[in-house]
């Protein structure tokens, strides 16, 4: 079978359908529906500015727009959207022909879907010490790998300094977020950016741990790894 093109000048309700409107494999080990060879295609990069406009309008909303799907099915759309070897939904964000603003709005979105939907559905379960990504909820392995995954990096292209700095106050912010997977993630992805940003990211976890000095042990281990860029 050959993959389903989807037109240029989607609307916004047909490609939130296209993210999310998939049935969820029986088998586990069975691919996810965007590998197979039938999936339906859209091309992010052709339009790079309903792209952007697109994703912050969900990311904004993300409660109420996938309140029809299963957690499964919004973990593998999200996985979708923000992994570049799932599409070139990301990309966008780094084309230095859109507006700068509406490129950090997005990166600001980013938030949203943390204190929305995975402070409201992800179990405490600390992704660095799950087993297999069967344990907590589904949406527990996106919560805790967003800024492993995303195609962002410090430091990584010219004319980064406003789109690095947003980046970094988005984990600064869901650090703070009063769940641990959320914070997990925040400090997953502060971790990974302690090479280019050390001073940054050393000063915003010695505050988050200074303010919060009754963390489990495992998240305390976590932060202070973290801190110096000892992750995974």
């Amino acid at each position: 079978m050959k993959t389903t093109q989807l037109p240029d000048d989607i609307s916004f309700e047909r490609w939130v359908l296209h993210v999310f409107d998939h049935p969820l494999p029986d088998d586990p080990l069975a691919q996810d529906w965007y590998f197979r060879l039938d999936a339906e295609f859209w091309d992010a990069q052709a339009q790079p500015a309903r792209t952007i406009r697109y994703i912050t309008q969900l990311f904004r909303a993300m409660d109420t727009l996938t309140a029809p799907y299963s957690d499964g099915q919004i973990a593998l759309g999200i996985n979708y959207l923000i992994s570049n070897a799932c599409s070139n939904h990301m990309f966008p964000l780094m084309d230095a022909g859109m507006p700068l603003a509406d490129r950090l709005a997005c990166v600001e979105s980013f938030y949203d879907v943390y204190v929305k939907l995975y402070a409201k559905k992800c179990t405490p379960d600390l992704g660095h010490l799950m087993v297999n990504e069967q344990q907590g909820n589904p949406l527990n392995m996106t919560c805790y790998m967003w800024w492993d995954i995303i195609p962002f990096y410090g430091k990584c292209g010219d004319a980064r300094e406003q789109l690095d700095a947003t980046m970094l106050d988005v984990m600064a912010k869901t650090l703070e977020i009063d769940h641990d997977a959320c914070r997990e993630g925040a400090l997953h992805g502060l971790g990974h950016w302690h090479s280019a940003y050390p001073a940054f990211v050393e000063g915003v976890i010695d505050r988050f741990l200074a303010n919060h000095p009754k963390l489990s042990p495992e998240l305390l281990s976590y932060a202070k790894a973290a801190r110096l860029g000892c992750i995974q």
